[in-house]
Protein backbone atom coordinates (compact mmCIF):
# COMPACT_ATOMS: atom_id res chain seq x y z
CA UNK A 1 0.00 0.00 0.00
CA UNK A 2 1.31 3.43 -0.82
CA UNK A 3 1.71 6.09 1.85
CA UNK A 4 -1.16 8.58 1.40
CA UNK A 5 -0.55 12.30 1.01
CA UNK A 6 2.40 12.16 -1.36
CA UNK A 7 2.49 11.85 -5.07
CA UNK A 8 1.92 13.64 -8.31
CA UNK A 9 -1.83 14.08 -8.00
CA UNK A 10 -3.40 17.52 -8.51
CA UNK A 11 -3.60 18.33 -4.80
CA UNK A 12 0.12 17.64 -4.30
CA UNK A 13 1.03 19.82 -7.29
CA UNK A 14 -1.24 22.62 -6.04
CA UNK A 15 0.29 22.49 -2.54
CA UNK A 16 3.80 22.45 -3.99
CA UNK A 17 3.04 25.55 -6.08
CA UNK A 18 1.46 27.40 -3.15
CA UNK A 19 4.35 26.42 -0.91
CA UNK A 20 7.08 27.55 -3.34
CA UNK A 21 5.37 30.84 -4.16
CA UNK A 22 4.66 31.64 -0.50
CA UNK A 23 8.23 30.95 0.60
CA UNK A 24 9.63 32.93 -2.29
CA UNK A 25 7.49 35.91 -1.29
CA UNK A 26 8.54 35.87 2.37
CA UNK A 27 12.21 35.33 1.66
CA UNK A 28 12.43 37.73 -1.30
CA UNK A 29 13.63 34.93 -3.53
CA UNK A 30 12.76 33.58 -6.91
CA UNK A 31 10.37 30.63 -6.62
CA UNK A 32 12.89 28.44 -8.42
CA UNK A 33 15.50 28.79 -5.66
CA UNK A 34 13.25 29.22 -2.61
CA UNK A 35 14.53 25.89 -1.24
CA UNK A 36 18.14 27.12 -1.30
CA UNK A 37 17.32 30.41 0.41
CA UNK A 38 15.56 28.68 3.29
CA UNK A 39 18.18 26.11 4.15
CA UNK A 40 21.48 27.89 4.44
CA UNK A 41 22.47 27.99 8.10
CA UNK A 42 26.14 27.51 8.97
CA UNK A 43 27.15 24.15 10.40
CA UNK A 44 27.77 25.53 13.89
CA UNK A 45 24.71 27.77 13.86
CA UNK A 46 21.99 25.21 14.53
CA UNK A 47 19.61 26.29 17.23
CA UNK A 48 17.84 22.91 17.32
CA UNK A 49 19.15 19.37 17.41
CA UNK A 50 16.02 18.01 15.78
CA UNK A 51 12.89 19.10 13.89
CA UNK A 52 9.94 16.74 14.31
CA UNK A 53 7.95 16.44 11.09
CA UNK A 54 4.61 14.69 11.54
CA UNK A 55 1.08 14.27 10.24
CA UNK A 56 -1.37 16.10 12.53
CA UNK A 57 -3.22 12.78 12.89
CA UNK A 58 -0.13 11.46 14.70
CA UNK A 59 0.10 14.45 17.07
CA UNK A 60 -0.32 12.43 20.28
CA UNK A 61 2.56 10.08 19.42
CA UNK A 62 4.63 13.03 18.19
CA UNK A 63 4.06 14.86 21.50
CA UNK A 64 5.18 11.78 23.46
CA UNK A 65 8.31 11.51 21.36
CA UNK A 66 9.09 15.22 21.73
CA UNK A 67 8.82 14.93 25.51
CA UNK A 68 11.17 11.94 25.56
CA UNK A 69 13.71 13.75 23.37
CA UNK A 70 13.60 16.82 25.62
CA UNK A 71 14.06 14.58 28.66
CA UNK A 72 17.39 13.64 27.04
CA UNK A 73 18.35 17.37 26.87
CA UNK A 74 17.89 17.60 23.12
CA UNK A 75 16.70 20.89 21.63
CA UNK A 76 13.54 20.06 19.68
CA UNK A 77 11.63 22.17 17.15
CA UNK A 78 7.99 21.12 17.27
CA UNK A 79 5.17 23.02 15.61
CA UNK A 80 2.84 22.88 18.63
CA UNK A 81 5.50 24.56 20.77
CA UNK A 82 7.30 26.80 18.30
CA UNK A 83 4.39 28.32 16.39
CA UNK A 84 1.89 30.80 17.80
CA UNK A 85 -1.57 31.78 16.59
CA UNK A 86 -1.15 34.28 13.77
CA UNK A 87 2.30 33.04 12.75
CA UNK A 88 2.84 32.49 9.05
CA UNK A 89 2.89 28.73 8.74
CA UNK A 90 5.42 28.34 5.93
CA UNK A 91 7.73 31.01 7.28
CA UNK A 92 7.78 29.38 10.74
CA UNK A 93 8.31 25.91 9.30
CA UNK A 94 11.11 27.19 7.08
CA UNK A 95 12.86 28.84 10.02
CA UNK A 96 12.58 25.65 12.05
CA UNK A 97 14.03 23.56 9.23
CA UNK A 98 16.84 26.03 8.62
CA UNK A 99 17.83 26.02 12.29
CA UNK A 100 17.71 22.24 12.74
CA UNK A 101 20.48 19.71 12.23
CA UNK A 102 18.26 16.59 12.06
CA UNK A 103 14.70 15.96 10.91
CA UNK A 104 12.71 13.06 12.30
CA UNK A 105 10.19 12.17 9.58
CA UNK A 106 7.38 10.46 11.48
CA UNK A 107 5.25 8.15 9.34
CA UNK A 108 2.06 6.87 10.94
CA UNK A 109 -0.72 4.64 9.67
CA UNK A 110 -2.29 7.59 7.79
CA UNK A 111 0.94 8.35 5.96
CA UNK A 112 2.24 11.86 5.43
CA UNK A 113 0.26 14.98 6.17
CA UNK A 114 -0.17 17.72 3.53
CA UNK A 115 2.66 19.91 4.90
CA UNK A 116 4.98 17.10 5.86
CA UNK A 117 5.99 16.05 2.35
CA UNK A 118 7.00 19.60 1.48
CA UNK A 119 8.93 20.05 4.74
CA UNK A 120 10.91 16.93 3.97
CA UNK A 121 11.51 17.87 0.33
CA UNK A 122 13.01 21.20 1.44
CA UNK A 123 15.23 19.54 3.99
CA UNK A 124 16.31 16.77 1.59
CA UNK A 125 17.34 19.45 -0.92
CA UNK A 126 19.51 21.09 1.74
CA UNK A 127 21.50 17.87 2.23
CA UNK A 128 23.46 18.59 -0.96
CA UNK A 129 24.91 21.78 0.52
CA UNK A 130 24.91 20.63 4.14
CA UNK A 131 25.90 16.96 4.34
CA UNK A 132 26.14 17.22 8.13
CA UNK A 133 22.33 17.41 8.23
CA UNK A 134 20.43 14.17 8.57
CA UNK A 135 16.91 12.87 7.95
CA UNK A 136 15.75 9.90 10.01
CA UNK A 137 12.50 8.25 8.90
CA UNK A 138 10.57 6.89 11.89
CA UNK A 139 7.70 4.44 11.35
CA UNK A 140 5.30 4.84 14.26
CA UNK A 141 3.52 2.03 16.09
CA UNK A 142 0.35 0.84 14.38
CA UNK A 143 1.69 0.96 10.83
CA UNK A 144 1.16 -2.11 8.74
CA UNK A 145 4.18 -4.30 8.10
CA UNK A 146 5.67 -3.35 4.77
CA UNK A 147 4.36 0.24 4.91
CA UNK A 148 6.19 2.02 2.14
CA UNK A 149 8.12 5.22 2.66
CA UNK A 150 7.87 8.06 0.15
CA UNK A 151 10.37 7.59 -2.68
CA UNK A 152 12.70 10.35 -1.48
CA UNK A 153 13.04 8.65 1.93
CA UNK A 154 13.21 5.05 0.71
CA UNK A 155 17.03 5.06 0.43
CA UNK A 156 17.42 5.87 4.13
CA UNK A 157 17.52 3.40 7.00
CA UNK A 158 14.42 3.95 9.07
CA UNK A 159 13.71 3.33 12.71
CA UNK A 160 10.56 1.29 13.26
CA UNK A 161 8.93 1.78 16.64
CA UNK A 162 7.16 -1.55 16.98
CA UNK A 163 5.20 -0.84 20.15
CA UNK A 164 4.51 2.21 22.27
CA UNK A 165 6.63 5.35 22.13
CA UNK A 166 8.76 4.91 25.28
CA UNK A 167 12.20 5.98 26.45
CA UNK A 168 13.55 2.48 25.75
CA UNK A 169 12.14 2.48 22.22
CA UNK A 170 13.75 5.78 21.27
CA UNK A 171 17.28 5.19 22.59
CA UNK A 172 18.68 4.60 19.08
CA UNK A 173 17.05 7.82 17.83
CA UNK A 174 18.55 9.81 20.69
CA UNK A 175 21.99 8.37 19.98
CA UNK A 176 21.70 9.10 16.24
CA UNK A 177 20.68 12.72 16.96
CA UNK A 178 23.52 13.18 19.44
CA UNK A 179 26.03 11.74 16.99
CA UNK A 180 24.87 14.19 14.31
CA UNK A 181 25.35 17.02 16.81
CA UNK A 182 28.88 15.77 17.51
CA UNK A 183 29.59 15.28 13.79
CA UNK A 184 30.25 11.57 14.08
CA UNK A 185 28.71 8.24 13.23
CA UNK A 186 26.96 6.95 16.35
CA UNK A 187 28.17 3.39 15.70
CA UNK A 188 31.83 4.38 16.14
Amino acid sequence: RKVPGHGDDDSSRDLREIFTTTFAHFWNAEPSNAHEVLIGAPVDGYEYDVFVSHNSRDASEACLLVGLLRDQNLKVWFDKDNMLPGDRTWQSLGEGLKKSRVVLALIGSDGQGPYQGHELEIFMTSLLKHPEKKVIPVVLPGCADGQELPDYLSHLICERLESEVTAENVERLVEAIRSARAGRDYRN
